[in-house]
């Protein structure tokens, strides 16, 4: 009902339960018609007569030691007809602002391998944004629809939209992005866990914030 499409599992908590529950997850997702990819398990769709290949990444547990796994699932969604390359890493250190070098490494050669976006999250808080080689690397989108703690000390979040351009089905060079401020809660004090997009000054405050860590990477 809220129009998510497309779920990346591969996180710190997918197994939580045992394999079973990561099956029965796989399960829910594919009945409910939403794409699902993470692992070795990739996805390519496509919208609006373009292939999008879906990759996702988990980096926590032995970090530059993904570097395999995501040249092998980058080339498979290449290999698969995708046109535009996504890739989704979780990865980096909760509440640090700046992100850290398997972080950098990975996101890099990820745009190296053929990626056209990248995105990451785990950090619980915004990270900065780099363009590197004409290609986005969106380090931490922050917390958004987050029910893990009941009053985040930083409930300033986004929503990264991209917009690509194919011509002849070639992707064009564009920096036809927006960025949309939001906080995880209405409420101040506590999670009430419904999103608000940020307006006026706190849309001003958390762009500059946005724009403050990116100068730092």
């Amino acid at each position: 009902a809220g129009s998510v499409e497309a779920v990346n599992t591969a996180n710190n908590h997918s197994h939580d339960y045992g394999d079973q529950s990561y099956t029965d997850t796989i399960q829910a997702l594919d009945n409910a018609g939403i794409l699902n990819f993470g692992y070795d398990k990739t996805v390519v769709t496509e919208v609006k007569g373009i292939k999008i290949g879906l990759v996702g990444i988990y980096e926590l547990k032995d970090h530059l030691g993904r570097e395999e796994q995501l040249k092998q699932n980058i080339a498979k969604v290449k290999a698969d007809g995708a046109q535009i390359t996504i890739v989704i890493f979780h990865w980096g250190n909760e509440t640090e602002t700046v992100p850290d070098t398997n972080q950098m490494t990975l996101g890099r050669l990820a745009i190296d391998e053929g990626a056209d976006l990248v995105c990451g999250h785990h950090p619980h808080v915004l990270q900065g944004i780099e363009t590197y080689k004409g290609k986005n690397i969106v380090y931490s989108l922050g917390n958004f629809c987050f029910g893990g703690n009941s009053n985040p000390g930083d409930k300033d979040t986004m929503i990264f939209q991209q917009t690509f351009t194919l011509k002849d089905g070639k992707l064009k060079k564009s920096d036809d992005i927006n960025i949309i401020p939001c906080s995880l809660s209405t409420a101040s004090g506590y999670n009430d866990y419904c999103q608000i997009k940020l307006e006026v000054d706190e849309k001003q405050r958390v762009l500059d914030k946005i724009e403050e860590y990116s100068n730092q990477i």
